[in-house]
This record gives C-alpha cells, sequence and structure tokens, in this order.
C-alpha cells in the first residue's frame, strides 16, 4: 500500500470534514432499529394494461355468436320437443279411459264369441253325425219324401199325382195316335175312361181345398 503524507493545515482539514459528514449507517443495525424508526416507502404508480389481441378478440366474438345461435336454436326445438310431449301425455293420460273401456267391451265380445264358436262347434258335430247316419241309410224313397202331417193332406197329394199321371197319359196317347201307333177307336176309348176318372179326381181336389179353409189353395200343386 501507498501513504500519502499530509501537512499539518490539510490534515485539520480532513478532521474538519469528518466532523460536518455524518456518519455512515450501519445496515446491520438499521434492521436492529427497524422496529422503532420508520423508514419512508416509495410507491411506484402501477403499469398500464396490455392491450388486448384483436384477433383473440375477432375469434372470442365469433365463438360467442355461434354459441348464443346454437343455443337458442337448441332451446327452440327443445321447447317444440317439449309441447309434443306434453300433448302426447295428455292424450294418453285422456285415453286411458277409452282404452279401458274399449278393452271391455272387446272382452265381451270375445266371450260371446267363444259361446257362439261353442255352440257352432256342437251343431257342426251334430251335421256331421246326422249326414254320417243319413250316408248310412241311403236315398229314402220318393213316396216317403213327400208326405203330409195329416190324412186329408196326403189323400190330396196322392189326388194331385193322380191328375198329373192321367194328364200325362192323354198327352202321350195324343203322340201315338199321331204317330200312327193305334187306331182313333181306340185313342177315344182310352181318352173317355181317362177324362172321367181326372174329372172325379179334380172334383174331390176342388171340394179338400175349400174344406180346408186353414191352408191357402196356392200352396198345392193343381194341373188343369
Amino acid at each position: 500500500m501507498s501513504c500519502q503524507i499530509t501537512s499539518p493545515s490539510g490534515l485539520q482539514t480532513l478532521l474538519g470534514r469528518s466532523l460536518i459528514t455524518p456518519p455512515i449507517p450501519d445496515l446491520l443495525d438499521e434492521d436492529n432499529d427497524s422496529s422503532t424508526t420508520a423508514t419512508p416507502t416509495v410507491t411506484f404508480p402501477a403499469p398500464p394494461p396490455r392491450p388486448p389481441n384483436p384477433e383473440l378478440l375477432r375469434l372470442q366474438t365469433g365463438v360467442h355468436q355461434k354459441l348464443t345461435s346454437e343455443l337458442n336454436s337448441l332451446s327452440q326445438a327443445l321447447s317444440l320437443d317439449a309441447e309434443k310431449l306434453r300433448a302426447q301425455q295428455a292424450d294418453l293420460l285422456a285415453g286411458e279411459p277409452a282404452i279401458k273401456d274399449e278393452m271391455a267391451r272387446l272382452e265381451a265380445v270375445r266371450d260371446v264369441c267363444q259361446n257362439v264358436a261353442s255352440r257352432t262347434g256342437q251343431a257342426v258335430r251334430q251335421a256331421e253325425a246326422n249326414i254320417a247316419e243319413l250316408r248310412r241309410k241311403g236315398d229314402p224313397e220318393v213316396d216317403e219324401l213327400v208326405c203330409a202331417t195329416t190324412i186329408v193332406d196326403n189323400q190330396l197329394i196322392n189326388l194331385i199325382a193322380d191328375d198329373n199321371a192321367i194328364e200325362d197319359t192323354i198327352y202321350h196317347l195324343h203322340r201315338a195316335l199321331n204317330a200312327g201307333r193305334i187306331d182313333l177307336e181306340r185313342f177315344l176309348r182310352s181318352t173317355r175312361v181317362l177324362a172321367e176318372e181326372q174329372f172325379m179326381k179334380r172334383a174331390l181336389i176342388e171340394k179338400i181345398q175349400n174344406g180346408m179353409s186353414s191352408m191357402p189353395s196356392s200352396s198345392y200343386t193343381h194341373v188343369s
């Protein structure tokens, strides 16, 4: 180190300056005295806010508009669906009694149909049994099919049959005369006898029909 030798006047000047210059504060002592001595704090103004990015603002605005539009559309659709569902619910609630009533009527119809089907099945089985019995007996005679409930009715049926038979006989005799198979004398004799018999039978038929007031005469076959 180099030492500088100072004159007595210069020494006094330095001593005077040392008396005037305040002592250098001790940093360690400042920490201990901070509780008793308040040091003034310097506050700086806040920095201005950073300006937003215009591109980011544009994107945010577009997204917000898109979301708002979609939300409105979705809200309207949900409102319409809710109205439809409420209407359907009201219809279902109102139609429940009608459905129960219709089910009751259908059950009643089902019971009636089952009863009718049962009776029809019995009738069909009885008819099949009757058909089988008739087939076993064979075809009946014509005289057995044409019959009446009383003796007078049976007599009337026989008289009408005889009248028709006589009429057919006279017709065939006339054809035989025209064909030359019989002569005129034989034709006249046979026709006279048949005509007399036919007259008697027709008179009896008319008498029976007049006496049966409970039955119309149109129910019998009469050939004049």
